[in-house]
């Protein structure tokens, strides 16, 4: 990972990062792909991480440097003010749509077109944001080519429904 601007007086700066240099290892782990942050930065509860930097062109090679990350401070746990509450069905709207698609499926599981509404809302939950630290490193991948197939997918098979809802009118009226 490469440090780009720091803020002056943030916590990067104040570990003694600058612009330009290249993380090379977070906790000990070795950044050969994202997994050390995640675990450090997003899953992790500690309030401090160990970085091993390289500056370039220095040939010192790497240091170590001890990067507070929040102040010890936690999230606040969620709570029941209006805004909180309001934002509740906008956190879980995908679930309506997997409910629906499945009960539809399930009740005609010979009917083609069932089948379409189910994929389509299937689109629908790969149109979902995603917060990737949230989802285990073994099923990564499969999530995020789910994701990418079905979102576009999604495109197309929402066309092809209306396409066949406004042919039928066309046909029965």
């Amino acid at each position: 990972m490469k440090v780009g601007e720091l803020l002056p007086g943030s916590p990067a700066d104040q570990a003694g990062l600058r612009s330009g240099d290249r993380i090379v290892a977070i906790n000990g782990q070795k950044l050969d792909n994202l997994r050390p942050f995640y675990e450090a930065m997003i899953i992790g509860h500690n309030d401090i991480v160990e970085l091993s930097v390289q500056q370039p062109g220095s040939p010192t090679g790497q240091r170590r440097l001890k990067l507070v990350v929040g102040g010890g401070k936690r999230v606040p746990a969620g709570t029941m003010r209006l805004e909180d509450l309001l934002g509740l069905p906008i956190d879980y709207y995908p679930l309506g749509f997997l409910l629906v698609g499945v009960a539809v499926l399930v009740l005609r599981p010979d009917d083609r077109n069932a089948w379409l509404l189910a994929l389509l809302f299937g689109g629908f939950l790969a149109a979902a944001p995603l917060f990737e630290g949230n989802i285990p490193a073994h099923l990564r991948g499969f999530v995020f080519f789910y994701k990418i197939v079905m979102f576009w997918s999604s495109l197309a098979l929402f066309y092809y429904l209306l396409l066949l809802c406004c042919l039928s009118r066309s046909i029965s009226g």
